[in-house]
Protein backbone atom coordinates (compact mmCIF):
# COMPACT_ATOMS: atom_id res chain seq x y z
CA UNK A 1 0.00 0.00 0.00
CA UNK A 2 1.96 3.00 -1.30
CA UNK A 3 -0.68 5.72 -1.43
CA UNK A 4 -3.20 6.43 1.30
CA UNK A 5 -4.67 9.93 1.28
CA UNK A 6 -7.84 11.94 1.07
CA UNK A 7 -7.03 15.44 -0.13
CA UNK A 8 -9.38 18.42 -0.44
CA UNK A 9 -9.37 20.22 -3.80
CA UNK A 10 -11.23 23.32 -4.95
CA UNK A 11 -14.07 22.57 -7.38
CA UNK A 12 -13.98 24.93 -10.33
CA UNK A 13 -17.36 23.76 -11.50
CA UNK A 14 -19.72 20.86 -11.55
CA UNK A 15 -18.31 19.48 -14.77
CA UNK A 16 -15.57 17.22 -13.33
CA UNK A 17 -14.61 14.40 -15.64
CA UNK A 18 -15.53 11.16 -13.90
CA UNK A 19 -14.89 7.73 -15.28
CA UNK A 20 -17.80 5.36 -15.58
CA UNK A 21 -16.18 2.43 -13.76
CA UNK A 22 -16.87 2.14 -9.99
CA UNK A 23 -15.20 4.77 -7.85
CA UNK A 24 -14.54 2.31 -5.01
CA UNK A 25 -13.17 -1.21 -5.20
CA UNK A 26 -14.44 -3.47 -2.40
CA UNK A 27 -12.45 -6.47 -1.18
CA UNK A 28 -13.88 -8.90 1.36
CA UNK A 29 -11.55 -9.84 4.21
CA UNK A 30 -12.03 -12.11 7.19
CA UNK A 31 -12.63 -9.19 9.52
CA UNK A 32 -14.89 -7.27 7.11
CA UNK A 33 -14.80 -5.45 3.78
CA UNK A 34 -12.03 -3.00 2.83
CA UNK A 35 -12.21 -0.34 0.13
CA UNK A 36 -9.68 1.18 -2.26
CA UNK A 37 -9.88 4.21 -4.56
CA UNK A 38 -7.70 6.36 -6.82
CA UNK A 39 -9.59 9.42 -8.05
CA UNK A 40 -9.05 13.17 -8.00
CA UNK A 41 -11.42 16.10 -7.77
CA UNK A 42 -14.48 14.13 -6.65
CA UNK A 43 -17.33 16.19 -5.11
CA UNK A 44 -17.70 15.26 -1.45
CA UNK A 45 -21.39 14.47 -1.65
CA UNK A 46 -20.88 12.24 -4.69
CA UNK A 47 -18.00 10.38 -3.05
CA UNK A 48 -20.23 9.53 -0.09
CA UNK A 49 -23.15 8.46 -2.29
CA UNK A 50 -20.93 6.18 -4.37
CA UNK A 51 -19.28 4.73 -1.27
CA UNK A 52 -22.75 4.02 0.09
CA UNK A 53 -23.74 2.32 -3.15
CA UNK A 54 -20.60 0.19 -3.11
CA UNK A 55 -21.26 -0.89 0.47
CA UNK A 56 -25.03 -1.28 0.17
CA UNK A 57 -25.73 1.59 2.58
CA UNK A 58 -28.51 4.10 2.35
CA UNK A 59 -27.19 7.69 2.31
CA UNK A 60 -29.13 10.64 3.75
CA UNK A 61 -28.04 14.27 4.11
CA UNK A 62 -29.14 16.28 7.15
CA UNK A 63 -30.11 19.27 4.96
CA UNK A 64 -30.01 20.18 1.29
CA UNK A 65 -27.82 23.14 2.21
CA UNK A 66 -25.21 20.79 3.68
CA UNK A 67 -25.28 18.61 0.57
CA UNK A 68 -24.87 21.71 -1.57
CA UNK A 69 -21.82 22.87 0.39
CA UNK A 70 -20.22 19.46 0.11
CA UNK A 71 -20.90 19.30 -3.63
CA UNK A 72 -18.60 22.25 -4.34
CA UNK A 73 -15.71 20.81 -2.33
CA UNK A 74 -13.65 18.21 -4.11
CA UNK A 75 -11.64 15.44 -2.53
CA UNK A 76 -8.78 13.42 -3.93
CA UNK A 77 -9.08 9.73 -3.06
CA UNK A 78 -5.80 7.81 -3.00
CA UNK A 79 -5.80 4.82 -0.65
CA UNK A 80 -6.10 1.05 -0.62
CA UNK A 81 -7.59 -1.58 1.69
CA UNK A 82 -9.12 0.81 4.23
CA UNK A 83 -12.07 0.47 6.60
CA UNK A 84 -15.07 1.90 4.69
CA UNK A 85 -16.58 3.58 7.75
CA UNK A 86 -13.35 5.40 8.49
CA UNK A 87 -13.16 6.44 4.82
CA UNK A 88 -16.71 7.80 5.02
CA UNK A 89 -15.81 9.84 8.09
CA UNK A 90 -12.66 11.24 6.50
CA UNK A 91 -14.42 12.12 3.23
CA UNK A 92 -17.19 13.88 5.17
CA UNK A 93 -14.74 15.88 7.29
CA UNK A 94 -12.65 16.79 4.24
CA UNK A 95 -15.74 18.21 2.52
CA UNK A 96 -17.20 20.00 5.55
CA UNK A 97 -19.50 17.44 7.15
CA UNK A 98 -19.63 14.52 9.53
CA UNK A 99 -21.26 11.09 9.56
CA UNK A 100 -23.41 8.96 11.84
CA UNK A 101 -24.13 5.30 11.07
CA UNK A 102 -27.57 3.92 11.81
CA UNK A 103 -27.47 0.11 11.92
CA UNK A 104 -30.72 -1.81 12.27
CA UNK A 105 -32.12 -5.24 11.52
CA UNK A 106 -35.11 -5.58 9.20
CA UNK A 107 -36.62 -8.95 8.29
CA UNK A 108 -33.51 -10.68 9.53
CA UNK A 109 -31.16 -8.56 7.41
CA UNK A 110 -28.73 -5.89 8.60
CA UNK A 111 -29.56 -2.47 7.14
CA UNK A 112 -27.18 0.49 7.41
CA UNK A 113 -27.91 4.13 6.72
CA UNK A 114 -25.08 6.65 6.40
CA UNK A 115 -26.38 9.90 7.92
CA UNK A 116 -24.39 12.92 6.70
CA UNK A 117 -24.65 15.71 9.29
CA UNK A 118 -23.06 19.02 10.17
CA UNK A 119 -19.76 18.52 12.01
CA UNK A 120 -19.64 18.51 15.81
CA UNK A 121 -17.82 21.52 17.20
CA UNK A 122 -14.29 20.67 18.37
CA UNK A 123 -14.97 22.45 21.68
CA UNK A 124 -17.67 19.91 22.59
CA UNK A 125 -17.01 16.47 24.05
CA UNK A 126 -18.65 14.67 21.14
CA UNK A 127 -16.55 16.69 18.73
CA UNK A 128 -13.37 15.94 20.63
CA UNK A 129 -14.16 12.23 20.72
CA UNK A 130 -14.68 12.08 16.96
CA UNK A 131 -11.48 14.00 16.29
CA UNK A 132 -9.58 11.65 18.59
CA UNK A 133 -11.02 8.59 16.84
CA UNK A 134 -9.91 9.89 13.47
CA UNK A 135 -6.46 10.79 14.75
CA UNK A 136 -6.10 7.30 16.23
CA UNK A 137 -7.00 5.78 12.87
CA UNK A 138 -4.41 7.96 11.15
CA UNK A 139 -1.69 6.92 13.60
CA UNK A 140 -2.58 3.25 13.17
CA UNK A 141 -2.39 3.62 9.41
CA UNK A 142 0.96 5.40 9.71
CA UNK A 143 2.37 2.62 11.89
CA UNK A 144 1.15 -0.36 9.87
CA UNK A 145 3.62 -3.24 9.67
CA UNK A 146 4.37 -2.87 5.98
CA UNK A 147 5.65 0.67 6.58
CA UNK A 148 7.79 -0.23 9.59
CA UNK A 149 11.07 0.49 7.81
CA UNK A 150 9.90 3.52 5.86
CA UNK A 151 12.36 6.35 6.77
CA UNK A 152 9.49 8.65 7.78
CA UNK A 153 8.03 6.02 10.10
CA UNK A 154 11.44 5.20 11.57
CA UNK A 155 12.05 8.88 12.30
CA UNK A 156 8.62 9.72 13.72
CA UNK A 157 7.30 6.32 14.82
CA UNK A 158 7.86 6.89 18.55
CA UNK A 159 6.13 10.27 18.37
CA UNK A 160 3.18 8.64 16.63
CA UNK A 161 2.98 5.82 19.19
CA UNK A 162 3.02 8.20 22.15
CA UNK A 163 0.39 10.46 20.57
CA UNK A 164 -1.82 7.51 19.66
CA UNK A 165 -1.55 6.00 23.15
CA UNK A 166 -2.45 9.36 24.70
CA UNK A 167 -5.54 9.62 22.49
CA UNK A 168 -6.55 6.04 23.30
CA UNK A 169 -6.20 6.79 27.01
CA UNK A 170 -8.33 9.93 26.68
CA UNK A 171 -10.96 7.88 24.86
CA UNK A 172 -11.06 5.40 27.76
CA UNK A 173 -9.45 2.61 25.72
CA UNK A 174 -7.03 1.89 28.56
CA UNK A 175 -6.08 -1.64 27.57
CA UNK A 176 -5.24 -0.61 24.01
CA UNK A 177 -3.31 2.42 25.27
CA UNK A 178 -1.29 0.24 27.65
CA UNK A 179 -0.30 -2.06 24.78
CA UNK A 180 1.00 0.89 22.77
CA UNK A 181 2.96 2.27 25.75
CA UNK A 182 4.47 -1.19 26.28
CA UNK A 183 5.42 -1.24 22.59
CA UNK A 184 7.37 2.01 23.05
CA UNK A 185 9.49 0.40 25.76
CA UNK A 186 9.90 -2.85 23.84
CA UNK A 187 11.12 -1.20 20.66
CA UNK A 188 13.79 0.97 22.31
CA UNK A 189 14.31 0.70 26.10
CA UNK A 190 16.81 3.57 25.95
CA UNK A 191 14.50 6.03 24.18
CA UNK A 192 13.76 9.34 25.87
CA UNK A 193 10.03 8.55 25.82
CA UNK A 194 10.38 5.35 27.86
CA UNK A 195 10.02 6.94 31.36
CA UNK A 196 6.80 8.68 30.32
CA UNK A 197 5.60 5.48 28.63
CA UNK A 198 6.26 3.40 31.77
CA UNK A 199 4.37 5.89 33.94
CA UNK A 200 1.42 6.01 31.55
CA UNK A 201 1.44 2.20 31.23
CA UNK A 202 1.24 1.87 35.02
CA UNK A 203 -1.58 4.45 35.18
CA UNK A 204 -3.61 2.57 32.55
CA UNK A 205 -3.13 -0.80 34.23
CA UNK A 206 -4.00 0.62 37.65
CA UNK A 207 -7.22 2.17 36.34
CA UNK A 208 -8.18 -1.09 34.63
CA UNK A 209 -8.67 -2.73 38.03
CA UNK A 210 -7.30 -5.36 40.37
CA UNK A 211 -6.63 -7.91 37.64
CA UNK A 212 -3.92 -5.62 36.22
CA UNK A 213 -2.40 -4.25 39.43
CA UNK A 214 0.58 -6.63 39.34
CA UNK A 215 1.59 -5.25 35.96
CA UNK A 216 1.00 -1.67 37.12
CA UNK A 217 3.22 -2.20 40.15
CA UNK A 218 5.99 -3.82 38.07
CA UNK A 219 5.97 -0.93 35.60
CA UNK A 220 6.16 1.77 38.25
CA UNK A 221 8.88 -0.03 40.23
CA UNK A 222 10.86 -0.45 36.99
CA UNK A 223 10.47 3.28 36.37
CA UNK A 224 11.72 4.19 39.86
CA UNK A 225 14.65 1.79 39.57
CA UNK A 226 15.85 2.81 36.10
CA UNK A 227 15.13 6.55 36.17
CA UNK A 228 15.16 7.63 39.85
CA UNK A 229 16.07 11.27 39.18
CA UNK A 230 13.48 12.04 36.51
CA UNK A 231 10.17 13.83 37.21
CA UNK A 232 8.30 10.73 36.04
CA UNK A 233 9.86 8.78 38.93
CA UNK A 234 8.39 11.26 41.42
CA UNK A 235 4.94 10.83 39.89
CA UNK A 236 5.60 7.09 39.83
CA UNK A 237 6.26 7.10 43.58
CA UNK A 238 2.85 8.67 44.16
CA UNK A 239 1.23 6.08 41.89
CA UNK A 240 3.03 3.27 43.74
CA UNK A 241 1.59 4.59 46.99
CA UNK A 242 -1.91 4.54 45.50
CA UNK A 243 -1.38 0.97 44.29
CA UNK A 244 -0.21 -0.18 47.74
CA UNK A 245 -3.22 1.51 49.33
CA UNK A 246 -5.57 -0.18 46.89
CA UNK A 247 -3.95 -3.54 47.64
CA UNK A 248 -4.30 -2.91 51.41
CA UNK A 249 -0.56 -3.24 52.01
CA UNK A 250 -0.67 -0.38 54.47
CA UNK A 251 2.50 -0.99 56.48
CA UNK A 252 4.54 -1.42 53.30
CA UNK A 253 2.96 1.75 51.96
CA UNK A 254 4.02 3.77 55.01
CA UNK A 255 7.56 2.39 54.86
CA UNK A 256 7.96 2.96 51.11
CA UNK A 257 6.52 6.47 51.08
CA UNK A 258 8.37 7.76 54.15
CA UNK A 259 11.63 6.46 52.63
CA UNK A 260 10.97 8.80 49.69
CA UNK A 261 10.40 11.96 51.74
CA UNK A 262 13.95 13.27 51.36
CA UNK A 263 14.23 12.49 47.65
CA UNK A 264 10.93 14.21 46.86
CA UNK A 265 11.36 17.16 49.23
CA UNK A 266 10.55 20.38 47.43
CA UNK A 267 8.65 18.68 44.61
CA UNK A 268 4.90 19.03 44.03
CA UNK A 269 4.56 15.29 44.67
CA UNK A 270 5.61 15.58 48.33
CA UNK A 271 2.10 16.75 49.24
CA UNK A 272 0.59 13.58 47.81
CA UNK A 273 3.21 11.51 49.63
CA UNK A 274 2.18 12.94 53.02
CA UNK A 275 -1.49 12.35 52.24
CA UNK A 276 -0.88 8.76 51.12
CA UNK A 277 1.00 8.05 54.35
CA UNK A 278 -1.88 9.62 56.28
CA UNK A 279 -4.38 7.38 54.50
CA UNK A 280 -2.33 4.26 55.25
CA UNK A 281 -2.02 5.23 58.93
CA UNK A 282 -5.78 5.85 59.00
CA UNK A 283 -6.39 2.30 57.78
CA UNK A 284 -3.94 1.04 60.42
CA UNK A 285 -5.92 3.00 63.07
CA UNK A 286 -2.88 5.04 64.14
CA UNK A 287 -4.35 8.49 64.89
CA UNK A 288 -1.14 9.80 66.47
CA UNK A 289 0.80 9.06 63.29
CA UNK A 290 -1.95 10.53 61.12
CA UNK A 291 -1.92 13.79 63.09
CA UNK A 292 1.88 13.96 63.08
CA UNK A 293 1.95 13.53 59.29
CA UNK A 294 -0.75 16.17 58.76
CA UNK A 295 1.16 18.56 61.03
CA UNK A 296 4.29 18.07 58.89
CA UNK A 297 2.24 18.85 55.79
CA UNK A 298 0.61 21.81 57.50
CA UNK A 299 3.94 23.22 58.61
CA UNK A 300 5.61 23.15 55.21
CA UNK A 301 2.84 24.20 52.83
CA UNK A 302 0.20 26.88 52.44
CA UNK A 303 -3.37 25.76 51.94
CA UNK A 304 -3.33 27.42 48.52
CA UNK A 305 -0.71 24.83 47.50
CA UNK A 306 -3.35 22.09 47.77
CA UNK A 307 -5.85 21.28 45.06
CA UNK A 308 -9.44 20.42 45.99
CA UNK A 309 -8.86 16.67 46.33
CA UNK A 310 -5.74 17.20 48.46
CA UNK A 311 -7.59 19.73 50.64
CA UNK A 312 -10.39 17.23 51.28
CA UNK A 313 -7.89 14.48 52.12
CA UNK A 314 -6.15 16.79 54.58
CA UNK A 315 -9.39 17.83 56.32
CA UNK A 316 -10.69 14.27 56.57
CA UNK A 317 -7.46 12.80 57.94
CA UNK A 318 -6.94 15.65 60.38
CA UNK A 319 -10.54 15.41 61.56
CA UNK A 320 -10.22 11.66 62.14
CA UNK A 321 -7.01 12.01 64.14
CA UNK A 322 -8.27 14.88 66.30
CA UNK A 323 -11.50 12.98 67.00
CA UNK A 324 -9.64 9.81 67.99
CA UNK A 325 -7.29 11.77 70.27
CA UNK A 326 -10.14 13.56 72.04
CA UNK A 327 -9.41 17.04 70.69
CA UNK A 328 -13.07 17.73 70.17
CA UNK A 329 -13.25 21.39 69.17
CA UNK A 330 -10.53 21.07 66.53
CA UNK A 331 -12.05 17.81 65.27
CA UNK A 332 -15.46 19.44 64.81
CA UNK A 333 -13.90 22.31 62.88
CA UNK A 334 -12.01 20.00 60.49
CA UNK A 335 -14.88 17.57 59.94
CA UNK A 336 -17.47 20.31 59.39
CA UNK A 337 -15.17 21.93 56.83
CA UNK A 338 -14.73 18.57 55.11
CA UNK A 339 -18.47 17.90 54.94
CA UNK A 340 -19.14 21.39 53.65
CA UNK A 341 -16.53 21.18 50.89
CA UNK A 342 -16.88 17.51 49.98
CA UNK A 343 -20.52 17.17 48.99
CA UNK A 344 -19.65 14.36 46.58
CA UNK A 345 -16.85 12.72 48.56
CA UNK A 346 -17.19 8.97 49.17
CA UNK A 347 -16.00 9.39 52.80
CA UNK A 348 -18.97 11.51 53.91
CA UNK A 349 -20.55 8.60 55.76
CA UNK A 350 -17.39 8.01 57.80
CA UNK A 351 -17.04 11.73 58.46
CA UNK A 352 -20.60 11.92 59.81
CA UNK A 353 -19.86 9.02 62.18
CA UNK A 354 -16.66 10.71 63.42
CA UNK A 355 -18.38 14.08 63.77
CA UNK A 356 -21.35 12.53 65.55
CA UNK A 357 -19.11 10.71 68.01
CA UNK A 358 -17.35 13.98 68.74
CA UNK A 359 -20.66 15.75 69.30
CA UNK A 360 -21.69 12.93 71.63
CA UNK A 361 -18.49 13.29 73.65
CA UNK A 362 -19.28 17.01 73.94
CA UNK A 363 -22.85 16.13 75.07
CA UNK A 364 -24.32 17.85 72.01
CA UNK A 365 -26.92 15.12 71.66
CA UNK A 366 -29.19 16.70 69.04
CA UNK A 367 -26.27 17.33 66.67
CA UNK A 368 -24.97 13.82 67.32
CA UNK A 369 -28.36 12.33 66.43
CA UNK A 370 -28.51 14.38 63.22
CA UNK A 371 -25.06 13.12 62.21
CA UNK A 372 -26.10 9.54 62.97
CA UNK A 373 -29.16 9.89 60.74
CA UNK A 374 -27.02 11.23 57.88
CA UNK A 375 -24.60 8.32 58.24
CA UNK A 376 -27.53 5.89 58.35
CA UNK A 377 -28.89 7.22 55.05
CA UNK A 378 -25.48 6.97 53.40
CA UNK A 379 -25.13 3.42 54.72
CA UNK A 380 -28.47 2.53 53.15
CA UNK A 381 -27.16 3.95 49.88
CA UNK A 382 -24.21 1.56 49.92
CA UNK A 383 -21.57 4.19 50.67
CA UNK A 384 -20.09 2.47 53.73
CA UNK A 385 -18.07 -0.75 53.79
CA UNK A 386 -18.44 -3.57 56.31
CA UNK A 387 -16.58 -2.01 59.26
CA UNK A 388 -18.00 1.47 58.88
CA UNK A 389 -21.43 0.06 58.07
CA UNK A 390 -21.42 -1.63 61.48
CA UNK A 391 -20.14 1.54 63.10
CA UNK A 392 -22.99 3.51 61.51
CA UNK A 393 -25.56 1.04 62.86
CA UNK A 394 -24.05 1.10 66.34
CA UNK A 395 -23.84 4.86 66.40
CA UNK A 396 -27.40 5.23 65.12
CA UNK A 397 -28.61 3.01 67.95
CA UNK A 398 -26.42 4.69 70.54
CA UNK A 399 -27.70 8.17 69.71
CA UNK A 400 -31.26 6.86 69.77
CA UNK A 401 -30.59 5.52 73.26
CA UNK A 402 -29.10 8.85 74.36
CA UNK A 403 -32.21 10.78 73.35
CA UNK A 404 -34.53 8.15 74.83
CA UNK A 405 -35.70 6.51 71.62
CA UNK A 406 -34.78 3.02 72.82
CA UNK A 407 -37.30 0.97 70.86
CA UNK A 408 -36.16 2.45 67.56
CA UNK A 409 -32.54 1.77 68.48
CA UNK A 410 -33.10 -1.86 69.42
CA UNK A 411 -35.39 -2.53 66.47
CA UNK A 412 -32.79 -1.25 64.00
CA UNK A 413 -29.98 -3.23 65.58
CA UNK A 414 -31.98 -6.46 65.77
CA UNK A 415 -32.83 -6.23 62.09
CA UNK A 416 -29.16 -5.65 61.27
CA UNK A 417 -27.75 -8.55 63.27
CA UNK A 418 -30.33 -11.11 62.18
CA UNK A 419 -29.48 -10.62 58.51
CA UNK A 420 -26.08 -12.26 58.88
CA UNK A 421 -24.99 -12.56 62.52
CA UNK A 422 -21.82 -14.54 61.79
CA UNK A 423 -20.57 -11.77 59.49
CA UNK A 424 -21.47 -9.05 62.03
CA UNK A 425 -20.30 -10.57 65.37
CA UNK A 426 -19.12 -7.23 66.76
CA UNK A 427 -22.56 -5.76 66.21
CA UNK A 428 -24.16 -8.78 67.91
CA UNK A 429 -21.98 -8.27 70.98
CA UNK A 430 -22.75 -4.55 71.03
CA UNK A 431 -26.50 -5.25 70.93
CA UNK A 432 -26.25 -7.89 73.65
CA UNK A 433 -24.35 -5.49 75.91
CA UNK A 434 -26.93 -2.77 75.23
CA UNK A 435 -29.70 -5.17 76.27
CA UNK A 436 -27.75 -5.95 79.44
CA UNK A 437 -27.49 -2.26 80.28
CA UNK A 438 -31.25 -1.98 79.80
CA UNK A 439 -31.80 -5.07 82.02
CA UNK A 440 -33.51 -6.87 79.15
CA UNK A 441 -31.75 -10.11 79.98
CA UNK A 442 -33.80 -12.53 77.90
CA UNK A 443 -33.20 -10.35 74.84
CA UNK A 444 -29.49 -10.43 75.61
CA UNK A 445 -29.56 -14.26 75.83
CA UNK A 446 -31.42 -14.60 72.53
CA UNK A 447 -28.98 -12.22 70.86
CA UNK A 448 -25.95 -14.12 72.17
CA UNK A 449 -27.43 -17.38 70.89
CA UNK A 450 -26.95 -16.04 67.35
CA UNK A 451 -23.16 -16.47 67.52
CA UNK A 452 -22.59 -18.57 70.65
CA UNK A 453 -21.52 -21.57 68.55
CA UNK A 454 -18.65 -19.68 66.89
CA UNK A 455 -15.31 -21.13 67.94
CA UNK A 456 -13.51 -17.81 68.11
CA UNK A 457 -13.21 -14.80 70.40
CA UNK A 458 -16.59 -13.37 69.35
CA UNK A 459 -18.25 -16.67 70.21
CA UNK A 460 -16.42 -16.71 73.53
CA UNK A 461 -17.66 -13.22 74.38
CA UNK A 462 -21.21 -14.23 73.49
CA UNK A 463 -21.02 -17.31 75.74
CA UNK A 464 -19.84 -15.20 78.69
CA UNK A 465 -22.51 -12.52 78.21
CA UNK A 466 -25.14 -15.27 77.99
CA UNK A 467 -24.04 -16.67 81.39
CA UNK A 468 -24.01 -13.16 82.88
CA UNK A 469 -27.53 -12.53 81.55
CA UNK A 470 -28.78 -15.84 82.99
CA UNK A 471 -27.22 -14.95 86.36
CA UNK A 472 -28.82 -11.50 86.29
CA UNK A 473 -32.18 -13.17 85.57
CA UNK A 474 -31.65 -15.55 88.49
CA UNK A 475 -30.86 -12.72 90.89
CA UNK A 476 -33.95 -10.83 89.73
CA UNK A 477 -36.12 -13.92 90.27
CA UNK A 478 -35.00 -14.34 93.87
CA UNK A 479 -34.18 -17.60 95.76
CA UNK A 480 -36.01 -19.84 93.30
CA UNK A 481 -34.13 -18.40 90.37
CA UNK A 482 -30.78 -18.67 92.15
CA UNK A 483 -31.45 -22.34 93.06
CA UNK A 484 -32.24 -23.16 89.43
CA UNK A 485 -29.32 -21.23 87.98
CA UNK A 486 -26.43 -23.76 88.25
CA UNK A 487 -28.29 -26.59 86.56
CA UNK A 488 -29.73 -24.26 83.94
CA UNK A 489 -26.43 -22.57 83.08
CA UNK A 490 -23.72 -25.20 83.56
CA UNK A 491 -24.03 -26.63 80.03
CA UNK A 492 -23.28 -23.22 78.55
CA UNK A 493 -19.86 -23.01 80.22
CA UNK A 494 -18.17 -25.95 78.48
CA UNK A 495 -16.88 -24.19 75.37
CA UNK A 496 -15.55 -21.02 76.94
CA UNK A 497 -11.84 -20.82 76.17
CA UNK A 498 -10.47 -17.55 77.53
CA UNK A 499 -8.98 -17.94 81.02
CA UNK A 500 -10.17 -14.57 82.32
CA UNK A 501 -13.70 -15.31 81.16
CA UNK A 502 -13.55 -18.73 82.81
CA UNK A 503 -12.47 -17.02 86.03
CA UNK A 504 -15.44 -14.64 85.79
CA UNK A 505 -17.81 -17.61 85.27
CA UNK A 506 -16.25 -19.47 88.19
CA UNK A 507 -16.95 -16.46 90.40
CA UNK A 508 -20.59 -16.39 89.26
CA UNK A 509 -21.08 -20.09 89.98
CA UNK A 510 -19.21 -19.82 93.28
CA UNK A 511 -21.55 -17.05 94.34
CA UNK A 512 -24.63 -19.07 93.23
CA UNK A 513 -23.55 -22.22 95.11
CA UNK A 514 -22.70 -20.13 98.17
CA UNK A 515 -26.14 -18.48 98.15
CA UNK A 516 -27.71 -21.94 97.79
CA UNK A 517 -25.73 -23.25 100.78
CA UNK A 518 -23.66 -25.70 98.71
CA UNK A 519 -20.34 -24.80 100.32
CA UNK A 520 -18.20 -27.60 98.79
CA UNK A 521 -19.34 -26.78 95.26
CA UNK A 522 -18.83 -23.09 95.97
CA UNK A 523 -15.26 -23.71 97.10
CA UNK A 524 -14.52 -25.77 93.97
CA UNK A 525 -16.06 -23.13 91.74
CA UNK A 526 -14.02 -20.34 93.30
CA UNK A 527 -10.91 -22.45 92.59
CA UNK A 528 -12.00 -22.76 88.94
CA UNK A 529 -13.40 -26.28 89.23
CA UNK A 530 -16.89 -26.55 87.73
CA UNK A 531 -18.86 -29.81 87.95
CA UNK A 532 -20.83 -30.81 84.83
CA UNK A 533 -22.16 -34.09 86.32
Amino acid sequence: MNARAIVVTAMLGAGSLLAQDPMFDVAERGDGPLVSANRTGVPGDQALRELGAAMGWGVEFETEQLRGRMSVTGVDLAFSAQNPRIVAGLVAVASGGDVIFNDRSELGEQQTTLMVVSPAAPNTESGRQRLRRRAIHWYRTFLQDELEFDPLVVEHGMDARMHMAKLLKEQGALHEAALVYAEVQRRDPSHDYVPAALLALAECRFELGEEYWDEAERAVRDLRLRHPSLPQAAAGTVLLGKILLARKRYEECVKTMTASYLRLAGTPEIIDLYLIVGKAEFELRNPENVLRTMNILDGGHEFRDLDREQWLDYLFLRGYALHALGKHDDAVEALELFLGAGQDDRRRGIAFILLGRTYLAMERFVQARAAAIEAHYLKAGGQLDGYWSREASKFYARTALEIGDREVAFEKLEVEVRRSPESEPELVIYLAQAFMEERRYQKAIITCDLIADLQNDWGDQARLIRIEAMWAQALAAGPAGIRAFPERAIEHTKNIQDKQRLQRISEIFGRAYEMNGEIDKAADAYRGLLRWD
